[in-house]
């Protein structure tokens, strides 16, 4: 569990590679993609340690986003994908419902079953980019939950007149000491800066708002949709940020935006925060990342998030150790579409936003076709290294994915999900 954030900063687009760690000329390697959330993860952290673990397996990972890492395993419309071959492993923020597992199931030829395995959790941060002539003195600012559920909602549709929709108006609420407002910045209003598409990340934020708003007054509907809309069904704002880097250098360069994303996606490139100057769009401008203020619980003043103690509301550890609505028992056919990593707890020890991350494998690597009949889809040293990496991801071993994970913004499982990650992990064979 954790919750929203200071506003921090970073210029990590949205990046699509893959990374195999040294290895033998001979090493198995498999393909992932999916979730931007994982990337660092993936990529600079699991990669090389798992390859240290296993000298004989490898791991290439592509960042897209969780609802193209769905559409790689036939979530969407039953048919896996096999531009390039067909993924071994997909990673998503955002768990496969009933129905979309039982499409992933008829795209292996109705051979094997969709196995989802929790395998970390990330705290999301709230980053802005103030206007042009608009800058403060503080070293750190807050918002109240209430402060932020409001911004968001009389953006996301914009309707009403509620006042902390301009930079001025937020900023004091937030108890902020504006120093310099030149030509009336204050008064600017703020900009949405929002993911496009389906994201586990929209997912976490829009559940979070949800949270707040009891009752969910304002429709926040986080299980209904991934994508942000307004009142006509359309997009807001956004541009094509497809991952969370994408939308954090979208926020910078944009004066007078607000936006979010994953803690590893916001400290990738800047380290000066919470207040940061950059030059982006039309000139230079104060960057800050806004902490939710989560009852008396002290917060470190310190711009460095790893450097933060846990007795302090540390960004990156799981505050009360457990996830919402977690399964009551694992199942080859168990989904995890309502758990929740987020909490608006008063007394939450840690950080209150935070997205859940899962990777995706099957039951029957063995029987997997595309469709119905054909040529099997994995060989067996690919399925010897899934075993071993779903098996590397969810231990809390030195060495293997769970300790692993305690850098770059990221948080290991608590214990509640571990050991049903464990079991979940076993299943995928």
């Amino acid at each position: 569990m954790f919750a929203i954030s200071r506003t921090m900063v970073a210029f990590g687009a949205a990046v699509v590679f893959s990374l195999g760690a040294a290895a033998s000329a001979s090493a198995t390697t498999i393909n992932g993609s999916g979730s931007s959330l994982q990337k660092n993860a993936q990529q600079s952290l699991w990669a090389p340690s798992f390859t240290t673990a296993f000298p004989s397996d490898a791991i290439s990972y592509t960042s897209t986003s969780s609802g193209s890492g769905l559409s790689e395993f036939g979530n969407d419309n039953s048919v896996l994908k096999t531009a390039g071959g067909v993924d071994v492993f997909v990673g998503t923020d955002d768990a496969p419902d009933a129905t979309q597992t039982a499409k992933a199931k008829t795209a292996t030829g109705t051979n094997a079953n969709e196995i989802t395995v929790p395998v970390a959790q990330a705290p999301v941060a709230i980053i802005a980019s103030l206007p042009a002539g608009l800058t403060i003195s503080n070293t750190q600012v807050a918002l109240s939950q209430a402060q932020l559920e409001q911004i968001y909602h009389h953006a996301v549709p914009a309707s009403g007149a509620y006042a902390a929709n301009t930079w001025g108006a937020a900023l004091n609420a937030a108890g902020a000491s504006i120093t310099g407002d030149t030509g009336g910045a204050s008064a600017t209003a703020i900009t949405l800066q929002v993911r496009v598409g389906d994201s586990g990340t929209t997912r976490a934020v829009k559940g979070f708002l949800e949270q707040i708003d009891t009752g969910d007054t304002h429709g926040w509907n986080h299980e209904g949709s991934d994508s942000w809309t307004n009142t006509s069904g359309t997009t807001t704002n956004g541009g094509a940020n497809t991952g969370g880097g994408a939308l954090v250098t979208s926020t910078l360069s944009n004066p007078g935006s607000i936006g979010y994303a994953n803690l590893a996606d916001t400290t990738a490139t800047v380290t000066n925060l919470p207040v940061a100057v950059t030059t982006g769009g039309s000139a230079s401008h104060q960057v800050i990342r806004f902490q939710l203020k989560v009852g008396a619980i002290p917060r470190d003043a310190s711009s460095n998030p790893a450097s933060q103690t846990t007795a302090a509301g540390n960004l990156t550890t799981s505050g009360s150790g457990s996830w919402s609505a977690v399964p009551a028992s694992i199942t080859a056919t168990t989904t995890w579409e309502n758990t929740i990593a987020s909490s608006t707890s008063t007394s939450l020890a840690g950080y209150p936003l935070a997205a859940p991350t899962y990777d995706l494998g099957w039951d029957n690597y063995a029987a997997v076709t595309n469709g119905a009949g054909g040529a099997a889809t994995y060989t067996a040293a690919q399925i010897t290294t899934a075993n071993n990496y779903f098996d590397y991801l969810v231990s809390t071993a030195v060495g293997k994915g769970q300790p692993t994970v305690t850098a770059n913004g990221y948080a290991p499982l608590p214990t509640n999900v571990q050991t049903k990650a464990v079991t979940a992990a076993g299943l995928v064979n």
